[in-house]
């Protein structure tokens, strides 16, 4: 089961690709913040959990309004959290597994819980690695 990106960020007026050729120029002129919240939404997470990922605050983010354009570096953190779990679902082949999984201590993740890991580039590496590892039924 692939949930595309686009469908998890609620962009239903764009094409439904996952790749880079596509997002980054994307990110480039930003999304809008109902892409953010719908992806939330998908995620099961509130914006005081998305805050601790996200390079922006929850309060600074109740001020925009839902058509209000996100800056590139907080367009490219959720199009990042948007694959990490287009990507889980593909794993878990269940959306709820998926969300389940990313909300749940990880012991190959240093005990860490995998979605509060998606704050830095390096964390989403080590959550995609994970998730690739399970796919292929490499474990530690």
């Amino acid at each position: 089961m692939q949930l595309a990106i686009a469908k998890i960020l609620g962009l239903s007026n764009t094409q439904e690709t996952d790749s880079w050729n596509f997002w980054v120029p994307q990110i480039r002129k930003g999304i809008p913040k109902k892409a953010l919240i719908h992806c939330l939404q998908a995620l099961h997470v509130s914006l005081s959990d998305a805050e601790r990922v996200l390079p922006i605050t929850a309060r600074t983010l109740q001020r925009y309004d839902m058509e209000t354009v996100l800056k590139p570096d907080v367009s490219g953190h959720v199009i990042a959290l948007a694959k990490v779990y287009s990507q889980a679902v593909e794993v878990f082949e269940d959306e709820e597994k998926a969300r389940r999984w990313l909300k749940k201590p990880s012991r190959t993740l240093g005990g860490n819980i995998p979605f509060f890991l998606l704050d830095s580039p390096m964390g989403i590496q080590a959550v995609e690695d994970e998730l690739e590892r399970i796919e292929h039924g490499v474990y530690y």
